[in-house]
């Protein structure tokens, strides 16, 4: 008796990023964080050259918000064409926000065609330039975001964990995956110390000494975290739909 040919499994929908990606996340995130947090401390200038403007770590950032735009856009275009609002309403939204962040972190361009910023923004932005996120009002406001960013990363993460959280569809592609939440840590630690260290500057300035005033540095890498977290987060919600295809999931069909 001969046995029955199995037939080949299905994978998983929510599955992506395979076990070897999620390993390579995680590694590359640690040797960032490493590498920063050694020049900060020990080659103050090289990790001030690295992190300056038009320096490398910005552009990796332009990179990364214009790759998860990208990608954000290829998986609306999916998600709409099978009438998936639900999902695509959310991601369409997400890509039009990368692609204004990563227009804001080369100025919209300006340096490379050399425009001038117009008179009434060049005396709201604290450096002069043709962008949004630099007006000096919503540079306290950008704080808030990092906070705010970090707090849901860690929070749908931690949910994500739960069986009952992680069964949901939606909650899958509305969430951050716990491999990705390491990412926006350092966006919620600087956020929250930027909008609350005035009133302990002064204990803070004697326990760390000089490297108190390095702070305002560190915003390169914690913008870089953002960037690489958000195209991690529409790669993998990318990866999620096509394994939807191939499986045959539910999902609201054309008639819904």
């Amino acid at each position: 008796m001969t046995d029955c040919p199995k037939k080949p499994s299905k994978p998983d929908p929510d599955a992506p990023p395979s076990a070897p990606w999620r390993i390579a996340i995680l590694l590359v995130f640690f040797f960032l964080l490493l590498f920063f947090a050694y020049t900060f401390v020990w080659h103050l200038e090289f990790f001030r050259r690295i992190c300056r403007e038009d320096g490398i770590v910005e552009n990796i950032q332009f990179a990364g918000f214009l790759g998860a735009a990208i990608v954000a856009a290829w998986l609306s275009v999916r998600l709409w064409a099978r009438r998936d609002y639900l999902v695509a309403i959310p991601y369409t939204l997400f890509t039009l926000g990368c692609f204004f962040i990563a227009g804001e972190e080369i100025c919209w361009g300006q340096r490379a065609l050399d425009y001038d910023t117009p008179q009434g923004l060049k005396e709201m932005n604290a450096q002069k330039e043709a962008s949004v996120h630099n007006i000096k009002e919503v540079q306290k406001k950008l704080y808030h975001f990092c906070a705010i960013i970090g707090v849901y990363a860690g929070l749908t993460a931690a949910l994500r964990l739960l069986p009952r959280f992680k069964k949901n569809r939606l909650f899958r592609y509305y969430s951050v995956h716990p491999v990705c939440v390491f990412y926006f840590a350092p966006a919620f630690a600087y956020g929250i110390f930027r909008m609350h260290y005035g009133p302990y500057w002064r204990a803070f300035k004697r326990v760390f000494g000089r490297y108190a005033k390095r702070l305002s540095a560190l915003q390169e890498p914690v913008e870089l975290g953002i960037a690489l977290g958000f195209f991690l987060i529409a790669m993998i919600a990318l990866l999620m739909s096509k394994a939807e295809d191939q499986t045959g999931v539910d999902r609201p069909s054309a008639q819904d």
